[in-house]
Protein backbone atom coordinates (compact mmCIF):
# COMPACT_ATOMS: atom_id res chain seq x y z
CA UNK A 1 0.00 0.00 0.00
CA UNK A 2 2.97 2.35 0.89
CA UNK A 3 4.29 2.08 -2.45
CA UNK A 4 1.02 3.11 -4.33
CA UNK A 5 0.93 6.15 -2.03
CA UNK A 6 4.40 6.80 -2.87
CA UNK A 7 3.34 6.51 -6.66
CA UNK A 8 0.68 8.89 -6.63
CA UNK A 9 2.61 11.57 -4.39
CA UNK A 10 5.38 11.04 -7.09
CA UNK A 11 2.61 11.60 -9.64
CA UNK A 12 1.06 14.65 -8.10
CA UNK A 13 4.14 16.27 -7.67
CA UNK A 14 5.46 16.29 -11.18
CA UNK A 15 2.79 18.77 -12.67
CA UNK A 16 3.66 20.93 -9.98
CA UNK A 17 7.41 20.59 -10.31
CA UNK A 18 7.12 21.28 -14.05
CA UNK A 19 5.15 24.20 -13.44
CA UNK A 20 7.53 25.78 -10.90
CA UNK A 21 10.66 25.26 -13.95
CA UNK A 22 8.62 26.97 -16.51
CA UNK A 23 7.93 29.80 -14.31
CA UNK A 24 11.83 30.34 -13.61
CA UNK A 25 12.22 29.60 -17.51
CA UNK A 26 9.63 31.87 -18.30
CA UNK A 27 12.04 34.92 -18.14
CA UNK A 28 14.62 33.42 -20.81
CA UNK A 29 11.66 33.05 -23.33
CA UNK A 30 11.13 36.69 -23.83
CA UNK A 31 13.32 39.16 -26.55
CA UNK A 32 17.29 38.52 -27.54
CA UNK A 33 19.84 40.21 -25.89
CA UNK A 34 20.46 43.62 -27.08
CA UNK A 35 23.73 43.42 -29.75
CA UNK A 36 25.46 46.07 -31.33
CA UNK A 37 24.61 47.55 -34.90
CA UNK A 38 26.04 45.56 -37.79
CA UNK A 39 24.73 46.22 -41.44
CA UNK A 40 24.54 42.54 -42.05
CA UNK A 41 22.60 41.59 -38.39
CA UNK A 42 20.12 44.20 -39.69
CA UNK A 43 19.60 43.34 -43.22
CA UNK A 44 19.80 39.36 -42.00
CA UNK A 45 16.53 40.23 -39.61
CA UNK A 46 14.65 43.08 -41.66
CA UNK A 47 15.07 40.39 -44.58
CA UNK A 48 13.67 37.83 -42.90
CA UNK A 49 10.22 40.43 -41.61
CA UNK A 50 11.64 40.39 -37.56
CA UNK A 51 11.00 43.42 -35.48
CA UNK A 52 14.00 45.41 -34.88
CA UNK A 53 14.79 48.02 -32.33
CA UNK A 54 17.41 50.55 -33.02
CA UNK A 55 18.43 51.49 -29.95
CA UNK A 56 20.53 55.11 -30.47
CA UNK A 57 22.96 55.18 -27.11
CA UNK A 58 25.81 57.26 -25.75
CA UNK A 59 27.76 56.24 -22.99
CA UNK A 60 27.84 60.31 -21.70
CA UNK A 61 23.83 60.10 -22.33
CA UNK A 62 22.24 60.80 -19.32
CA UNK A 63 18.68 59.91 -20.69
CA UNK A 64 20.03 57.25 -22.51
CA UNK A 65 21.34 55.82 -18.87
CA UNK A 66 17.77 55.69 -17.98
CA UNK A 67 16.03 55.00 -20.65
CA UNK A 68 17.94 51.35 -20.69
CA UNK A 69 16.73 49.80 -18.17
CA UNK A 70 13.35 50.84 -19.06
CA UNK A 71 13.24 49.46 -22.57
CA UNK A 72 15.00 46.16 -21.53
CA UNK A 73 12.12 45.79 -18.61
CA UNK A 74 9.34 45.89 -21.20
CA UNK A 75 11.41 44.01 -23.90
CA UNK A 76 10.44 41.03 -21.03
CA UNK A 77 6.66 41.32 -22.01
CA UNK A 78 5.82 38.26 -23.96
CA UNK A 79 4.52 40.33 -26.82
CA UNK A 80 8.08 41.76 -27.39
CA UNK A 81 9.65 38.01 -27.54
CA UNK A 82 10.65 38.41 -30.41
CA UNK A 83 11.97 41.69 -31.29
CA UNK A 84 15.34 42.17 -31.69
CA UNK A 85 17.63 45.40 -30.05
CA UNK A 86 20.13 46.65 -32.31
CA UNK A 87 22.26 49.50 -30.31
CA UNK A 88 23.91 52.59 -32.26
CA UNK A 89 26.54 53.98 -30.91
CA UNK A 90 26.40 57.42 -31.09
CA UNK A 91 29.74 58.17 -31.08
CA UNK A 92 31.67 55.83 -33.18
CA UNK A 93 28.77 55.27 -35.73
CA UNK A 94 28.40 58.43 -37.72
CA UNK A 95 27.20 57.18 -40.90
CA UNK A 96 24.80 55.41 -39.26
CA UNK A 97 23.25 58.64 -37.57
CA UNK A 98 23.00 59.96 -41.57
CA UNK A 99 21.87 56.93 -42.91
CA UNK A 100 18.19 56.90 -40.44
CA UNK A 101 18.71 60.53 -39.83
CA UNK A 102 19.36 60.67 -36.06
CA UNK A 103 19.59 63.73 -34.43
CA UNK A 104 20.15 63.02 -30.89
CA UNK A 105 21.15 60.33 -28.74
CA UNK A 106 18.32 58.14 -26.92
CA UNK A 107 16.22 57.35 -29.94
CA UNK A 108 14.53 54.44 -30.48
CA UNK A 109 13.54 53.55 -33.84
CA UNK A 110 11.10 50.17 -34.68
CA UNK A 111 10.88 48.43 -37.54
CA UNK A 112 8.50 45.41 -38.73
CA UNK A 113 10.73 43.72 -41.38
CA UNK A 114 12.27 46.81 -43.46
CA UNK A 115 9.31 49.35 -43.22
CA UNK A 116 10.01 51.83 -40.24
CA UNK A 117 6.66 51.61 -38.17
CA UNK A 118 7.75 54.55 -35.29
CA UNK A 119 10.76 56.58 -33.95
CA UNK A 120 10.75 58.66 -30.62
CA UNK A 121 13.38 60.78 -28.48
CA UNK A 122 14.07 60.76 -24.75
CA UNK A 123 11.31 57.86 -23.92
CA UNK A 124 11.47 57.26 -19.85
CA UNK A 125 8.01 55.95 -19.24
CA UNK A 126 7.36 52.29 -19.85
CA UNK A 127 3.80 53.24 -21.57
CA UNK A 128 5.21 54.97 -23.93
CA UNK A 129 7.99 52.86 -24.99
CA UNK A 130 5.37 49.89 -25.38
CA UNK A 131 3.04 51.99 -27.45
CA UNK A 132 6.17 52.53 -29.79
CA UNK A 133 6.81 49.05 -29.97
CA UNK A 134 3.02 47.56 -30.04
CA UNK A 135 3.82 49.98 -33.66
CA UNK A 136 5.64 46.88 -35.33
CA UNK A 137 2.38 44.81 -34.24
CA UNK A 138 0.01 46.21 -35.61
Amino acid sequence: MNSLIERFEVKAFVPTLVGVILLFLAPLATAADPEPFTDQRFSELTSAGKNVVLNVHATWCPTCKRQQPVLLKQMQESRFKDFQILIIDWDTQGKLRRRFNLIIPSTLVVFKGPIETGREVGLLEPEKIAALLDTALK
